[in-house]
């Protein structure tokens, strides 16, 4: 759909011509550096992650060796973010040398996330110094960070080391992840062993900095080291314990086996009332709670963070996705939607069953929800819709609209299989039954399976919305298939005015299948209706089309397993990553239809598309319904208001069912036919808008 930008009007019979490469195209002329440039520039997309056609014209540019790197060092800079992250995505595996070094440094301080490893390359001791100083300000692991670190292999193993000698001020998160990237480069690191054993051994040095030596020995050392890190456990450093466990699991062999049975033996200390362990644990997460009940983002954030490192609550770990909280009310909302139970399970499982067969659940979170305001919003089509945080009276209008919306996502998401054409997904406790007799039960392949089967449910953001009151939406497309109708309809959000043109026809088939233009052009039938929708429908409709977009698939609840016989939860170093669920289906039936907010006067707020009659997004369906039924309630009479002049954009026909010459000309016809039925109808004049 060709999309009027913002403050336009819309003209009678105008007809826009756009010119150009469409976004995502690849110009044919990628022969020499300066068309493959343009065609990397064509080529990038909106949003995360690297497309196929997007690494094509990565791998073209970089195929002109050092030569590329001057042309792509602009991009970094570019107005499009896609242009900017798919040129730093480029630039990571290009030729660049020391000349280049402050461009790509600051492409990195002003957010870059792919550059680090093109700043590894140049590999020069500011080069290191840099990146050494943004693992500081950012200690995670697995990121293109830690990954440039590794490639910079013994290079950088002094300075990785340095940080270990941070005597009082030591940040235990950052030293943990650079014994990670330590051991990611393997025998170089090895160097490090003696001044890392020193460090754990230092009855002086802080317990913070012996930890993360001691974790970082189980990364880079090998098994005989062992007999050394338990006798720190042994020791009266009680807090070195769990370091000491964990640093022996990941030396593996015998010396991991001692090091499970010490976490099984402490966990069961966690849950054990009145152990110092199960204690602090306590303690922590009350703290957490008035935390988030305060609205202190930063404070509970962190304080989650703290929670799942620590060795009660670690095996927690493995049951979630990567939490991340936009706002405190996406915070508060997790939490007791069951972010709190899954947390008090570590300490307090929960049990299940009939009397005499009880059995402990593990308890699955749900995961942290969007929330739009109108402090947060970006989109400022949306602004007239959002409600401010502070504000409980606004918004009220939509809160029946937002329960409807809630029940009909539940109902789609219940008709999935139906839709796909399968069996429901089995209820995840089959995993234990599945793995049983696969033999490959364990903690992780069973919370892998249960993760997988969750049932991910679409939902609006957290906040409160406004109805659109003013302005018009304008409905275009072809509906229907074989038999169809083109149509046009406008509606005024304030009165009800409806304004509806259709032609209408059916593909008139040729021997071979395919379709007769000419006949089905000739067997078109137009019509024009008019008169009044009911208002509050049709705002529904127009409210329900705007946010279907900001709609998301979540796991809304906490959800109860039980735990297989025999299986003991495991703990893991970061929150897995689990794919989301659902599927997607289509349909030959399907159509899209173009719709757009227009203010009173013409200029146009807002557009998208919707699929017609039925989608696989529950959100879009039920625009589509609430559509349908806006127009079944429409009464034939004189409109209370006029359209501003239409212009509309053509909708998606399918090049084998119409020819967008015949399409774009009937959408004109229908244009003009709607105001000509103004005069023609009504005796009493009208508000003009």
């Amino acid at each position: 759909m060709a999309l009027l930008q913002r403050g336009r009007r819309w003209a009678l019979g105008l007809v826009l011509a756009v010119t150009g490469v469409e976004a995502g195209a690849r110009p044919a002329d990628c022969v020499d550096l300066e068309g493959c440039v343009r065609a990397l520039i064509g080529a990038a997309l909106p949003g995360p992650g690297i497309s196929d056609s997007e690494q094509e014209a990565s791998r073209a540019v970089l195929a002109f060796g050092e030569a590329a790197v001057p042309p792509l060092l602009p991009l970094l800079d570019h107005p499009s973010e896609a242009v900017r992250h798919l040129a730093s995505y480029t630039l990571r595996d290009a030729a660049v040398r020391e000349e280049h070094l402050d461009a790509l440094i600051a492409s990195r301080q002003r957010g870059d996330e792919w550059i680090p490893p093109a700043i590894a390359r140049i590999g020069t001791p500011r080069a290191i110094s840099f990146l050494v100083s943004e693992l500081r300000r950012e200690p995670q692991a697995a990121t293109q960070l830690t990954w440039a670190l590794r490639l910079l292999g013994a290079a950088v193993v002094p300075d990785l080391l340095g940080l270990f000698r941070c005597a009082e001020s030591c940040d235990e998160r950052v030293l943990l992840v650079a014994g990670q990237v330590l051991g990611e480069i393997g025998a170089p690191a090895q160097a490090a062993i003696p001044e890392l054993l020193e460090i754990a051994q230092g009855e002086r040095n802080i317990s913070a900095l012996r930890r993360a030596a001691i974790r970082a020995l189980g990364h880079v050392a090998d098994e005989p080291i062992a007999a050394r890190l338990e006798l720190l456990a042994a020791s009266q450093a009680a807090d070195l314990d769990e370091a000491v466990a964990r640093a022996m699991i990941d030396l593996g062999g015998a010396a991991a086996e001692k090091g499970r049975r010490a976490e099984a033996r402490a966990r069961q200390r966690c849950r054990t009332p009145g152990t110092a362990e199960a204690e602090r644990a306590r303690q922590a997460l009350d703290a957490l709670q008035a935390s988030i009940e305060t609205g202190d983002l930063p404070a509970a954030t962190a304080g989650v963070r703290a929670l799942l490192a620590s060795r009660c609550y670690r095996a927690a770990t493995t049951l979630a996705p990567v939490l991340e909280f936009s706002h405190p009310l996406a915070l508060r909302d997790w939490w007791h939607a069951g972010g709190r139970r899954w947390l008090e399970a570590q300490l307090d499982p929960p049990l299940g069953g009939s009397a005499g067969s009880l059995r402990e659940r593990v308890v699955f979170p749900p995961t942290p929800r969007r929330v739009l305001l109108l402090e947060t919003s970006a989109r400022d089509a949306l602004a007239p819709l959002l409600c401010p945080a502070a504000d409980d009276t606004c918004g009220r209008e939509t809160a029946g609209w937002v329960e409807r919306a809630r029940q009909a996502f539940a109902a789609h998401a219940a008709l999935e299989p139906q839709f796909l054409d399968r069996e429901p997904a089995p209820s995840p406790a089959r995993c234990e039954d599945d793995l049983r007799a696969e033999g490959s039960l364990g903690w992780a392949t069973w919370t892998e399976c249960v993760a997988s089967r969750r049932r991910w449910e679409w939902a609006l953001p957290l906040g409160r919305f406004r109805a659109p009151d003013r302005g018009w939406l304008v409905v275009t497309g072809r509906r229907g298939h074989y038999d169809f109708c083109d149509g046009l309809a406008a509606f005024d959000l304030a009165t009800g005015a409806a304004w509806i043109a259709r032609s209408c026809s059916a593909l008139q088939l040729l021997p071979g299948g395919g379709v007769d233009f000419e006949a089905t052009e000739r067997a078109r039938r137009p019509a024009v209706e008019i008169g009044r929708v009911n208002v509050s429908n049709v705002r529904e409709a127009a409210w329900m089309m705007l946010l279907a977009a900001e709609a998301e698939q979540t796991l809304l609840t906490a959800e109860y397993v039980p735990l297989p016989a025999g299986l003991e939860p495991e703990g893991g170093e970061e929150s897995a990553s689990f794919v989301q669920g659902g599927g997607w289906w289509g349909s030959t039936a399907q159509t899209t239809l173009a719709w757009d907010w227009l203010s009173p006067d013409g200029l146009a707020l807002a557009s998208g598309t919707l699929t017609w009659p039925q989608s696989a997004a529950g959100p879009e369906a039920h625009a589509a319904a609430l559509l349908r039924i806006t127009e079944l309630g429409m009464e034939p009479s004189c409109p209370p208001s006029a359209p501003p002049p239409l212009a509309p954009p053509a909708p998606g026909v399918h090049p084998l069912d119409g020819r967008p010459a015949d399409t774009d000309r009937n959408l004109s016809l229908l244009a003009v036919a709607l105001r000509n039925a103004a005069a023609a109808a009504c005796d009493e004049p009208m508000i003009e808008r």
